[in-house]
């Protein structure tokens, strides 16, 4: 979700105040936020995103695949 949305389903826990975290070299776990972050994801070399919210919106979908 977009760092400025007041949609409680969307916005950032106090828990998850770093990035999405490396799992295996190639696969990253992150949230909403980490997923609306283009800056982010491009610094992390991430290419693909699997979003499996049901009411949080697909971000640069003509970025990512």
């Amino acid at each position: 979700c977009r760092p400025n949305n007041t949609d409680s389903s969307c916005t950032t826990p106090l828990y998850d105040q770093g990035g999405p975290v490396e799992i295996l070299p190639f696969l990253y776990l992150g949230s909403a936020y980490h997923a609306s972050r283009k800056d982010m994801l491009d610094m992390l070399g991430i290419t693909a995103l699997i979003n499996v919210s049901s009411n949080c919106p697909n971000h640069f979908e003509d970025h990512y695949q």
